[in-house]
């Protein structure tokens, strides 16, 4: 089986192609450049799709978009893959929050502060 790294799974077929288009996209964060970061990231996800933090990455693109439903969704994703991560909690009860979704939005921070209170 597989293992776990920072970004994801290695041992995968493309986990290096992908990692190397994460590092890609997020200098197109830096650089507030989305679409291309969100191109870059789809494209790491098509690679190998377990990886946590493009899922997260993509949705840190989608919600500086304003593409909420996408967030949403690909901190879903991030949340499955790997689900004691507080990051993709936040940035989806932050989204909520920004939808008006108070009860999820309440929900998915407070189980970020009880995984950062965890780590400690």
């Amino acid at each position: 089986m597989a293992k776990a790294n920072a970004v994801g799974v290695s041992g995968e077929p493309g986990a290096q192609q992908a990692a190397r288009a994460i590092e890609q996209a997020v200098q197109f964060l830096e650089n507030e450049q989305c679409d291309e970061a969100v191109d870059c990231l789809t494209r790491a996800i098509q690679l190998c799709p377990t990886l946590a933090n493009a899922y997260f990455a993509r949705a840190v693109a989608y919600d500086a978009r304003g593409d909420f439903e996408r967030a949403i969704a690909d901190c879903t994703e991030s949340i499955r893959l790997c689900p004691d991560r507080p990051r993709p909690y936040r940035l989806r009860g932050q989204i909520y929050e920004k939808t008006g979704r108070w009860a999820n939005a309440e929900r998915d921070l407070s189980q970020a502060r009880r995984i950062e209170a965890g780590a400690r």
